[in-house]
């Protein structure tokens, strides 16, 4: 098995256990493995990654086994830097192999020692032997994005020269190509071809036939060609059975099946017989020779079927024991227990590490950047691809993440994966990177943007993000086009003053910057891609002056990307870096590096973290999990430790005091600091102190963060205080926010509303949806699920109800969570609670009820602005909530469509005066949140006046009743 970044492995049982065999080799990422079918132990591997996406790693050659992958042979030959998709070798045992890499089609004749390019003008995305016969050889040239070249070609000569084959192959729009033989029919071939075309790009072209050996293509009957998925520039495997011609399958996003020959094709359901879930994006499929099982490989590991043509597939997983896991930077270690840790995967979701060999997905798709709260690590946040933010408050639990991204413009220029960090002295500041710098303060509730565009205008994004340890208002940016940006009063947020201070630095990818431990003037910056003959080479540049010079330490390193750069704050002088073969370190201030420890792969490691108590140094890589190497202190640590706060809690209000602080490794020089801001500080002797706390410091309720810091050993661990009075609910507790005098049931998707006191810091309002699942520093759960927030205060938390699925009432918990305390209630709730609006707010008297069609209000005119009675005939839009469930249902917390538009399964009865009035529409608001309406007409015979009832009922529920101003109709007047 060939990994993407994760070397070639071996399984003598069918894929129940595998041994890592190439880990110490000069390429991991393995594009293509091919046997000689004449000699078992012979094996070639293609090195570097021919699938076309921003991970897909570069190679360096060609590996050659002859004795079973025991030992191996680096052929570099043309391939440098190269990326091969499919390596094959001649049936006719003569030593030929022919290789489909991203420069073109090559050929061997020698066994792999020498290579001469027989087939250019694009990459190479398929090649193949006739199993019967050497001499013929068909290629496929398959530039994703479209080429003349791009087509399939046959050699009768075993691959010396090529032919390109038409006969109703097609010759525009295609994209990157896969090709399979049937092997007991070789004249039959099946090409899967990508759209190249604009509109249609990384769709399924289609997939073409033919039987006579390529002379004739027919296009095969495909009819929904979007079922594929739109990444089949990325993943487009296509294999057939050896013993049947008529059995294929296809791959992309999922799995498409033809037992017919292509005639039909059925896609096959992702959650298999055995129960087994499927992941997604295939890359490989492989039959047995005998056919009598197939294995499969996609983004999420090796799986194999011995049934694959049964109706119903089962699964078998594979990956119990093959450790080839693509991790990206940003793991996180709780500093309060190393064996807690969190890491963002490709395609594999934000990953939880717990000890004994154990992790578990907790959060989002691919899993970028983490953050673990070191004050209260329960609370926890992950950012996956693009704009998307997570954050969960008991992430050794369930651990469910809610969405934190509220505030950000998800239409800025972003990284697939963006940098998330915190601020150090206040885990609940936050930085995300998009082209510009964004900053939250309440535990990613709301973000603002904290800065201009940093890259200079010339579309790039952020890609690295620090804040320097010994003072949180220096903090250091990098972008993907080298631009490097500087500030020192970073808490002023948008007011903050950026410098550029890229002079000096090589153009190429910034990814990753560290800050000193105790001096904020002096940072290094790393670099990703390979030096040129000219310009600037290194990859690791030091300043001691914020940026305003910078002097290359990259010394002795390989021409290699760096990733990711740890300083030991405990050993002066040395230096970790991660880089695409391992981990270097420098013991003399980057002087010299050399390789660091023994054991690790020569893999990609995109994130490394030091665990400063343990002194676990952790390395994730990007195709070979997780490692710890420990590096032991010669002497004792220097970094200042708190063990305990006297008083650990005050309430705001409260006067000027004083917190008694121990621990140990204190000194004269040792400070303590507030949210990152020093206050007076006493030194008692060396596991003591006191520290002043002015009452101003108090003035929101939640939580400080305390550290003490020393200019010899950096920052302690961090210490939180809280600040309460904690949360309280009133008598009232939660009600409908339509109804607040009402009953105390809440309906399944309406708005609701929680009374109290204490109940956050202050007062927020969500602008517009999709609503934030954190705001104010508050987080709502009613039974165990995520409630969206529309606004928090001190007094009111307005939020909507999660849609539980409930066949009637039900008691569940809910639960506040706001800096750090919670307060939980039990609450009712059921599929319908209906309560209509008043203009008080309070649910009575003149309701929220517009002339439809208008913006007028059907009130006695002059009583609102524009206010006008409803005339007899007229519809009304009735404004409401608590109506239940709705088709389509938007996700909870998003606003509704507007085409179709969400109308309610069930369909409500409204009397107006006392009548029955005609219900034209019943359903969610466009663009709403939780806000429902219900138009109808003005029946004949009405009451006029200035307060005439409605009513409405649902489920056998009845709504509180608000009034309207009713008159005349408008020809009766």
């Amino acid at each position: 098995l060939a990994a993407a970044e994760g070397g070639v492995w071996k399984t003598t049982d069918g894929g129940v256990t595998w041994t890592p065999l190439t880990d110490q080799q000069a390429s991991l990422a393995s594009g293509a493995i091919a046997i000689d079918p004449a000699n078992p132990d012979t094996i070639y591997v293609g090195t570097g990654e021919e699938n076309f996406s921003g991970d897909s790693y570069y190679g360096a050659g060609i590996l050659k086994s002859t004795d079973g992958g025991a030992s191996w042979t680096q052929i570099l030959g043309p391939f440098l830097r190269d990326t091969i998709g499919v390596l094959v070798v001649s049936p006719a045992g003569n030593g030929v192999l022919l290789c489909a890499a991203a420069t073109g089609l090559w050929r061997s004749s020698d066994g792999g020692a020498s290579w001469t390019q027989t087939l250019t003008g694009g990459p190479a995305t398929s090649v193949a032997f006739d199993p019967t016969d050497g001499s013929s050889a068909y290629a496929a040239l398959g530039s994703p994005t479209g080429s003349s070249r791009n087509g399939v070609y046959h050699s009768t000569d075993g691959g010396v020269t090529w032919q390109k084959l038409s006969g109703g192959f097609p010759s525009v729009s295609a994209g990157r190509i896969s090709l399979a033989i049937a092997p007991s029919q070789p004249g039959t071939i099946y090409a899967q071809v990508s759209d190249a075309s604009v509109g249609g790009f990384g769709f399924l072209l289609g997939i073409w036939k033919t039987d006579d050996s390529g002379a004739t293509w027919n296009a095969l009957p495909i009819p929904n060609r979007t079922i594929w998925g739109n990444e089949q520039w990325y993943d487009i495997p296509i294999a057939v059975s050896p013993a049947d011609p008529n059995v294929v399958y296809s791959g992309g996003l999922l799995i498409q099946r033809s037992l017919d020959g292509g005639a039909t094709w059925s896609a096959l359901p992702q959650s298999g017989a055995s129960g087994q879930i499927l992941h997604v994006d295939q890359h490989v499929f492989t039959f047995t020779a005998d056919a009598t099982k197939l294995y499969i490989g996609n983004d999420g590991g090796a799986y194999s079927t011995a049934d694959f043509a049964a109706p119903r597939v089962a699964w078998t997983p594979l990956n119990d024991t093959l450790s080839i896991t693509q991790f990206y930077p940003g793991m996180s270690i709780d500093p309060q227990n190393p064996l807690t840790t969190l890491a963002g995967a490709q395609d594999n979701g934000t990953q939880r590490f717990r000890g004994a060999m154990s992790w578990d997905n907790v959060a989002c798709g691919d899993g970028g950047y983490t953050i673990i709260d070191p004050s209260l690590p329960a609370i926890a946040y992950g950012a996956c691809q693009r704009v998307s933010v997570e954050k969960t408050v008991n992430l050794s639990g369930n651990a469910l993440f809610v969405p934190g991204q509220y505030g950000i413009d998800p239409s800025d220029p972003v990284s697939f994966i963006a940098p998330l960090v915190a601020d150090p002295f206040d885990p609940q500041t936050a930085y995300f990177g998009t082209y510009r710098l964004w900053q939250s303060r309440d535990s990613a509730g709301l973000w603002r943007p904290a800065s201009p565009d940093l890259t200079g205008g010339n579309l790039g994004t952020i890609r690295a993000i620090a804040v320097a340890p010994s003072d949180p208002n220096t903090v250091y940016v990098g972008a993907s086009n080298a631009v490097v940006s500087a500030t020192s009063d970073m808490q002023d947020g948008i007011g903050a003053t950026w410098t550029d201070v890229s002079a000096g630095l090589p153009f190429r990818t910034i990814t990753h910057i560290a800050v000193d431990p105790v001096n904020p003037a002096t940072a290094y910056v790393t670099f990703s891609g390979f030096a040129g003959s000219t310009g600037r080479q290194g990859h690791v540049y030091k300043t001691t002056d914020r940026g305003s010079t910078w002097t290359d330490i990259s010394g002795n390193l390989p021409n290699l990307p760096v990733n990711d750069m740890v300083i030991d704050p405990d050993v002066p002088g040395t230096l970790y870096l991660a880089t695409d073969a391992g981990v270097m370190s420098s013991t003399d201030g980057g002087t010299s590096w050399s390789s660091l420890g023994n054991g690790l792969p020569k893999v990609v490691v995109t994130s490394l973290v030091l665990h400063r108590s343990s002194r676990v140094l952790r390395a994730a890589t990007h195709g070979r999990s997780v490692w710890d190497l420990l590096v032991p202190l010669s002497g004792d640590s220097l970094q200042p430790s708190i063990s305990s706060i006297v008083p650990s809690a005050a309430n705001t209000g409260d006067p000027d005091f004083t917190i008694n602080v121990s621990g140990s490794r204190f000194s004269s020089s040792t400070v303590v600091k507030w949210n990152g801001q020093n206050r007076p500080t006493t030194f008692v002797d060396s596991g003591h102190l006191t520290v002043a706390i002015s009452g101003s410091d108090l003035a929101l309720i939640g939580r400080a963060s305390l550290v003490a810091f020393d200019p010899t050993g950096g920052a302690s661990n961090l210490v939180s205080f809280t600040i309460g009075p904690a949360p309280q609910t009133s008598s009232s507790g939660f009600v409908s926010s339509a109804n607040p005098l009402g009953g105390s049931a809440l309906g399944q998707r309406s708005l609701g509303a929680l009374y109290g006191t204490n109940l956050a810091p202050t007062a927020v309002s969500a602008d517009t949806p999709p609503l934030p699942f954190t705001l104010g520093g508050v987080t709502l759960f009613i039974g165990g699920n995520p409630t969206p927030l529309l606004y928090v205060s001190p007094s009111v938390v307005l939020f909507q109800v999660p849609f539980l699925g409930v066949p009637g009432p039900v008691a569940v918990p809910l639960v506040i969570y706001q800096g750090g305390q919670s307060t939980t209630i039990s609450v009712t709730v059921q599929p319908y609670s209906p309560a209509l609006f008043a203009m008080n707010g309070q649910g009575t008297g003149q309701g929220a009820v517009l002339v439809a069609g208008t913006a007028s209000i059907a009130a006695p005119a002059g009583t609102f602005p524009g206010s006008r009675p409803v005339h007899i005939g007229e519809y009304i839009s009735i404004y409401c909530t608590g109506l239940g469930d709705v088709t389509p249902r938007p996700s909870l917390g998003s606003p509704s469509p507007s085409s179709p538009l969400s109308t309610t399964l069930g369909q409500p009865t409204v009397t107006v005066g006392g009548l029955p009035a005609n219900v034209i529409f019943s359903g969610l608001v466009p663009g709403s949140v939780g806000l429902y309406v219900v138009n109808v007409q003005v029946p004949d015979g009405t009451p006029t006046g200035d307060a005439i009832p409605v009513a409405l009922k649902i489920a056998g529920l009845t709504a509180n009743t608000v009034t309207v101003a009713v008159d005349l109709a408008a020809n009766s007047q």
